[in-house]
């Protein structure tokens, strides 16, 4: 991997809420428990997985966000004999677009790029690969405060022979932290 990445990425990590403050963006924090599901060459060793995602969001003008993004899944593996289970955990920055800002519910899209750490149970230590994300997601804003999230993100991260790709579905709950 190239060593450039983990300082981009710390970059716009600290560049976010600054933008925001610019802006007068608001802040919201989302979590989002879900599942994963292996696709491509990935899906020969392992299937499903449990997912855990937090994002932090901060809102650049009407209808754009630019957010930080965690996460952890243990995927299934498909066959019994082996180890149950591999770890990937996730870092990233994202930018959404609200295709309808001012509506109480709509669709968004988001698109980012995050460090992965792949690790097989019984594995060593892993060193982080950069990729990709991208999908859709619709929200309810049920309050001022509080709105419940549905989204599905296409995940793919480059690693060595090949990419290892996956789907993430969630249902999540955002809270908007700043003050009126």
């Amino acid at each position: 991997m190239k060593r450039w990445w983990p300082v981009l990425l710390l970059v716009l990590v600290l560049v976010q809420p600054a933008m925001a403050q610019k802006y007068g963006g608001d802040i919201t924090l989302s979590l989002q428990p879900g599942v994963g599901v292996a696709v491509g060459s990935f899906s020969n060793d392992y299937d499903v997985a449990a997912e855990y995602a937090g994002q932090v969001d901060f809102a650049v003008s009407d209808g754009t966000a630019v957010g930080l993004r965690t996460s952890y899944r243990l995927f299934n593996t498909t066959e019994t004999s082996k180890k149950p289970f591999a770890k990937i955990a996730q870092f990233g920055v994202h930018a959404k677009k609200f295709f309808t800002p001012d509506s109480r519910a709509g669709m968004y899209g988001v698109l980012g790029g995050s460090l992965y750490w792949m690790k097989p149970v019984g594995v060593g230590r892993s060193e982080p690969d950069f990729g990709g994300y991208a999908g859709l997601g619709i929200h309810y804003q049920s309050s001022d405060r509080l709105a419940f999230v549905v989204e599905s993100i296409y995940n793919n991260f480059l690693t060595e022979p090949t990419s290892t790709g996956f789907f993430s579905i969630s249902l999540g709950l955002t809270i908007g932290l700043s003050e009126e």
